[in-house]
């Protein structure tokens, strides 16, 4: 599912469970005119995957609970939506994938998403829309302590310290996960289909983050961040494989941020970035040698605003990018240089009626000019309650160092995707409530694809392929005030998307004109939160429409739609200037029996119970 909400003037419902607030400066070029924005809930979600899964913003694939977990948003590829840190992209240039399981929520203070027509926010990989994470420092003095415990021994403790002396401030976070998920499943394989255990499916994950800010009187600010993961994973067999290999992979990834500000007077800043990104992937099979693979991306961007006058803006940025990646698909190693650069106008009228946001962004890959990238935004403000928003674009894509490189079947002379791609918003927003209505259109070309090799066991990377993505997303948020110790707050979501293939390759002419695999013509959610006094109820329940698993959309090979409910109960208490709260939540309520992937069980129902508090030391305000 892809996500439904904008932006709108309409005030946000009280949440009186949240615990810390967020603060966040955010530069023009990355709000983009005109595109669908939504700000997430982290709620009681372990990890990025798990958060995009309940809120029913992405249609999200996944292996297993804890295996690769990637995204699909508006019918497009998990390479064609940019992960964002701290404005920094981190799709692999191996892949173009991250894996959102990897990701803690605990190490991220604020998630957004951003779709369609905003592929000037990170340069390329932005295709169908962004995924963005921040992190940002303040002067507090606070020690957050959370454990959760949930069924098939799965267990997550990580405590943050964070403080300040006069204009320094300062957060260490620490992390372990662990998790056995022996889940059980019914195969299919066998007869009567018995329940069984998921053996192979182990993980464990340690992870560190130390924050450092500070502020001087000269008007320079500095942030550095320094994170570090460490992930080991089982990889479990499909149902129906007898496996001795005990697959396991091993993920280990190092980002060092470090951020300066100078602000030369209100109307002129400038601000710099430099990141240094290192990731090791070690994959092992008793039946195999091991795979090792390592990529290290190192980062250099600054950033000009000015102020022209009240109602222009303009923003300039230069992005220097060094790619060096090794794998044994290409052991000798290969690099690549980007440059990118982008200039972005914004013009607001004096009465904030109508906004406008013109950019253009150009990009070298080693030496070679990449097509030039114009997009336009536009919003009009009808009334107070209803607001009009479009955006187009040209966008491209390059091809990953496995798509060009990898033996066998990397191909050298790939052309780099591209296309166009615009979208059309109808907002209302009155008092507490908003209604939202998008249409999007993407059409891309020289879609890279790996497709076997004739008369070989192996596959090999082209560009044969054009896909048109078409769809309509509706959204809508009540919140009602019962009395003065409760309140109702109710979110719907809802997607219809047609993915299918205008051109294609000549072995796979029966897929020309079918909808891509593992894309939903239809999605939803449904989400429901009640509060009283200190209490909180939550439920959620998501639809996923029929999957095909061929390109030739053959009504034999689907994947059955499915529905899960999930409910939460919550507690919130306090003690002094000390806070916290506790959670029991019960995840696949109606012991559905589904797949997200062919072959690749998911969970039946199970539990979890999570306990969050904030201990502030600062004697100053305690007393």
């Amino acid at each position: 599912m892809c996500l439904m909400f904008s932006n709108s003037s309409a005030q946000e419902a009280v949440d009186t469970f949240v615990l810390q607030g967020y603060e966040k400066k955010v530069t023009h070029h990355q709000d983009q005119v005109g595109t669908v924005k939504l700000n997430l809930p982290f709620n009681q979600n372990q990890t990025l995957n798990q958060l995009l899964n309940t809120s029913g913003a992405l249609y999200m694939k996944q292996y297993s609970p804890s295996a690769l977990a990637t995204t699909s948003m508006r019918g497009m590829s998990a390479q064609h939506t940019a992960l964002l840190w701290n404005g920094i992209n981190l799709q692999s240039c191996m892949n173009g994938l991250k894996d959102l399981n990897l990701i803690p929520l605990f190490f991220i203070e604020n998630a957004r998403l951003e779709s369609g027509a905003n592929n000037n926010l990170v340069g390329q990989g932005a295709v169908a829309g962004a995924i963005q994470l921040n992190n940002k420092l303040k002067a507090e003095k606070l020690i957050k302590l959370e454990s959760q415990h949930g069924s098939f021994g799965n267990y997550q403790n990580a405590v943050s310290f964070s403080g300040f002396h006069k204009r320094f401030n300062f957060r260490t976070k620490l992390l372990h996960r662990i998790g056995e998920n022996d889940f059980l499943f019914k195969n299919y394989f066998k007869p009567n289909r018995p329940l069984e255990n998921l053996g192979n499916n182990q993980h464990k994950q340690m992870g560190l983050m130390q924050e450092l800010s500070y502020d001087s009187k000269s008007k320079h600010s500095f942030y550095l961040n320094f994170w570090t993961m460490q992930s080991e994973r089982n990889l479990p067999s499909p149902i129906g494989v007898n496996s001795t290999s005990s697959e396991r992979q091993n993920d280990n990834n190092t980002k060092v941020y470090l951020q300066h500000q100078y602000r030369f007077n209100p109307k002129l800043s400038i601000q710099n970035k430099l990141c240094l990104i290192d990731e090791h992937i070690d994959y092992y099979n008793l039946n195999l040698s091991p795979a090792l693979s390592q990529a290290i991306n190192q980062i250099f961007e600054t950033e000009i605003e000015y102020q022209i006058n009240p109602t222009l803006n303009f923003v300039s940025s230069i992005n220097l990018t060094h790619q060096n990646a090794f794998a044994d698909g290409f052991r000798n190693g290969k690099t690549r240089d980007l440059q990118t650069w982008l200039n972005k106008l914004d013009w607001n009228s004096l009465n904030l009626k109508h906004k406008i946001s013109v950019s253009l962004r150009s990009q070298l890959h080693n030496s070679a000019l990449a097509p030039l990238s114009p997009e336009i935004g536009y919003e009009l403000k009808i009334n107070n309650y209803t607001k009009l928003k479009g955006n187009a674009a040209l966008c491209y894509r390059l091809p990953t160092f496995n798509d060009l490189y990898w033996q066998p079947g990397g191909n050298p002379d790939l052309l780099p995707e591209n296309g166009r791609k615009a979208e059309v918003t109808f907002a209302f927003a009155f008092e507490n409530t908003r209604l939202n209505i998008t249409t999007f259109h993407h059409q891309l070309n020289n879609w890279i694809i790996w497709l076997p090799y004739t008369g070989s066991s192996f596959w090999v990377a082209q560009n044969a392929k054009q896909v048109q993505s078409n769809g309509v997303e509706f959204s809508g948020e009540t919140y009602k005030k019962i009395n003065h110790h409760s309140h109702i707050k109710l979110i719907s979501r809802y997607q219809f998307v047609k993915t299918i293939n205008k051109q294609t390759y000549v072995e796979d002419v029966k897929s020309l004109g079918k909808q891509l695999i593992y894309t939903p013509n239809h999605s939803g959610m449904l989400g429901l939160n009640y509060h009283y006094k200190n209490f909180q109820m939550n439920s959620n329940s998501q639809y996923v429409g029929q999957l095909y698993t061929k390109s030739d959309n053959s009504e034999t090979d689907v994947l059955k739609p499915y529905f899960l409910i999930n409910l939460g109960l919550g507690y919130q208490f306090k003690f002094k200037k000390h806070n916290g709260e506790l959670w029991f939540n019960v995840l696949n309520l109606n012991n559905h029996v589904y797949q997200v992937m062919e072959n690749r069980p998911m969970p039946l129902r199970n539990y979890q119970l999570t306990l969050k508090i904030n201990i502030n030391y600062d004697k100053k305000q305690i007393n």
